[in-house]
């Protein structure tokens, strides 16, 4: 018998071999079973496509919460081989599937309301030693009630066939059940801690506050909320997906620093910065035309959060895809990128991308169909432009229009955040076509510290057809006159002696051969930032 339960456990902790692209399949073919079979027992009702992709969004959300939290709670309790650990969970979370055909057996035709715990400090502690509270038809009804207390089960069991103590085995069970307490009443929770920023005592806070606040229609800027149904996992997914990022990050830095470290050293921190500086000034300018709109609050930021996530993990992949591609020229100018020190695999590195890819598409989604698209649009520009056959980035001019446009989708997106109806409704098109030239002008200066290698894999760039020297003259006359051009776009007569100013310095930092080419970037990025304050001064002011 005990050798039947050894060669179960070793075959279950041992099964997932196909790396982190079968775990996410694995995982998604759960959460689609479970939605299958929620459909197939309630009827299917009917809802909107919008409220689909919500409900798919929030289901997946919360198990993908659930799972990390219990592999982390598991891994560092029983100090087993990660892989491992996770191999047994993804197989134990086919449990999922079974509260929702419980709750249909027990309930029948009677109304029942599964979802979360609302309620202040008192009710959710008696709820919690009462084991959910009495109610087992509204909040966590009696379906998942019994597969809590069989995943304790089993989670005991897996405790004690390591540590072989009772005593640690009661400890680390109710240490799973204050998980479980924990992720059931993360909407009250979320409230409990709100009342620091508030006014309101957090003893004073009852079911009532917190149904308010998560049964309510969510409102962000322009966007209106969808159907009641829709409205607690809506607002609870924006608020997942800035929790899992902050887990995620944690996991990956403490389970392989290395790894972790390499892709924070490879964002390229200049053009990082200079999408999220594109996405704000998208978000002034719709402020600017759209005033009315533009109210802040806990779920408007949840939402510029989100984007920028999106924002940031679209950029990480197209790095990914660049890397990938342009392996034999990094070994020329770029030794210190991680694929080139061999810090990860190109199998392990294109997981990695499609990870990225994954949560940017996510995130956007979220937010709406319409930043969903723009992701997708700038997906696409970014496999023609670095990936055979296309590699389109070999063709001059047409890798800076590919370029400046890919980038210039982060100022839309920032502008129909705040917009009426999220259009593109009184856009100036003068500031992004003024925007569009201006930085097709000047991307060639990330291209000064490739010219070798470009030269030599016949990517045809600026510094490749008229050398450095040249190029540092020409760049630095197109920002000198992109500065004082601006004060025509921006119709400010004021902006004339900063955008002077600012040029002039511009036209110094890029001619000045004492500056080294990879810090250029920097010098003009901070130069732009400064100067976009003054613009959004003149603009608000």
């Amino acid at each position: 018998m005990l050798d039947k339960v050894k060669k179960t456990i070793s075959f279950l902790e041992n099964s997932l071999k196909g790396g982190l692209t079968l775990w996410i399949v694995s995982f998604f073919s759960v959460i689609i079973a479970r939605l299958i079979i929620e459909g197939f027992l309630f009827g299917f009702k009917n809802q909107t496509f919008e409220e689909f992709v919500i409900c798919f969004l929030h289901t997946f959300l919360f198990f993908l919460l659930t799972y990390l939290v219990f592999l982390i709670y598991i891994h560092f309790t029983i100090g087993n081989d990660f892989k491992k650990t996770a191999s047994i969970l993804l197989w134990g979370f086919w449990i999922i599937i079974f509260p929702p055909i419980i709750d249909k057996i027990y309930f029948k035709d009677r109304m029942f309301f599964d979802f979360y715990l609302f309620d202040g400090v008192r009710g959710l502690f008696e709820k919690f030693i009462s084991f959910f509270g009495d109610n087992i038809s509204i909040g966590i009804t009696l379906g998942p009630r019994i597969q809590v207390v069989l995943v304790l089960i089993l989670l005991g069991f897996y405790f004690f066939y390591y540590k072989r103590s009772w005593f640690k085995t009661v400890f680390f069970v109710f240490g799973a059940y204050c998980l479980f307490f924990i992720l059931a009443s993360i909407p009250s929770i979320i409230v409990l801690i709100g009342t620091i920023f508030g006014e309101k005592n957090v003893l004073e806070i009852t079911y009532n506050e917190v149904s308010a606040m998560f049964l309510s229609p969510l409102r962000y800027f322009s966007h209106e909320g969808v159907s009641f149904i829709s409205f607690m996992g809506y607002k609870l997914s924006f608020f997942y997906i800035i929790l899992l990022f902050i887990i995620i990050s944690l996991m990956q830095y403490f389970i392989n620093k290395e790894k972790f470290l390499a892709i924070l050293k490879n964002i390229r921190y200049p053009q990082m910065i200079f999408n999220f500086g594109l996405f704000f000034i998208g978000m002034s300018l719709g402020a600017f035309y759209f005033p009315e709109y533009f109210k802040l609050g806990f779920f408007p930021i949840l939402a510029v959060l989100n984007l920028l996530i999106a924002i940031l993990f679209i950029w990480l992949f197209s790095v990914v895809v660049n890397d990938i591609f342009d392996l034999n020229i990094d070994k020329m100018t770029n030794q210190k990128r991680p694929l080139v020190k061999g810090v990860f695999s190109e199998k392990e590195y294109w997981e990695l991308g499609f990870i990225f890819l994954l949560i940017a598409f996510i995130s956007s989604l979220l937010i709406g169909s319409k930043f969903f698209i723009i992701i997708i649009v700038y997906t696409i520009l970014t496999w023609v432009y670095s990936s055979p056959p296309f590699r389109l980035k070999k063709f001059f001019p047409i890798s800076l229009i590919i370029a400046s446009f890919s980038s210039l989708l982060f100022l839309i997106m920032g502008y129909i955040l705040i917009s009426k109806e999220q259009s593109l409704v009184e856009f100036p098109w003068r500031i992004f076509w003024f925007l569009f030239i201006a930085y097709c002008l000047i991307i060639p200066i990330k291209d000064l510290k490739d010219i070798e290698s470009d030269r030599r894999f016949g990517i045809k760039t600026l510094p490749v057809l008229f050398g450095e020297k040249n190029t540092r003259f020409i760049l630095a006359v197109l920002v000198f006159f992109c500065y004082t051009f601006s004060i025509y776009v921006i119709s400010e007569k004021e902006l004339l002696i900063p955008a002077v100013l600012f040029g002039g310095i511009s036209f110094w930092k890029i001619v000045n051969k004492k500056i080294p080419t990879s810090c250029l970037n920097w010098w003009l990025l901070g130069l732009v930032s400064v100067y976009g304050l003054f613009i959004i001064s003149f603009m608000f002011l």
